[in-house]
């Protein structure tokens, strides 16, 4: 249930002479580390398992093929995110369409902008997680990010609407 993962803040209101007059629950997520990295063994999170096993797939067929072409994905392996995993994206190809549709049904149906959206936002989470960076000098506290990253970062950048 993954129950754990989340946490709740629960807020109550007074008066001013102290008598309880209602509360409000936020819920939270936990783990936000687990959407750059896990321990060995773990999994992150089912949305870049979905992506990656329906980009593999070609799922959609010509409908979607814009949106993998813009995706660039490989297989997980190329992914630090996902690379501690034992799990197999291809396992999760339902789990896209199932994703899909229920996107569709919330976000209110013909409108895929919204949809497609999401998954290139999330496809730019798995490229910028492939970022490394280098320490500038021995002494100094600096990083920069390694130029073998350049092309993740453009990629990401590119995902994300932003230049």
């Amino acid at each position: 249930d993954n129950s754990s993962r989340f946490g709740k803040f629960i807020k109550l209101h007074f008066t001013n002479d102290g008598e309880l007059t209602h509360a409000s629950i936020e819920h939270y997520l936990l783990e936000k580390s687990r959407v750059t990295s896990q321990e060995q063994g773990e999994q992150g999170y089912h949305a870049f398992y979905y992506l990656l096993a329906a980009a593999a797939a070609r799922s959609g067929g010509a409908t979607l093929a814009p949106l993998w072409d813009k995706l660039q994905l490989g297989p997980a392996t190329e992914f630090k995110a996902l690379q501690k995993s034992d799990i197999r994206p291809t396992e999760f190809v339902a789990g896209f369409d199932e994703a899909q549709v229920a996107m569709t049904t919330l976000l209110g149906g013909d409108d895929t902008s919204r949809r497609d959206g999401f998954w290139l936002s999330t496809g730019g989470l798995l490229h910028f997680g492939r970022i490394s960076f280098k320490q500038q000098s021995v002494d100094d506290e600096a990083a920069e990010i390694d130029s073998q990253s350049n092309s993740s970062l453009m990629h990401a950048a590119q995902l994300w609407g932003v230049s």
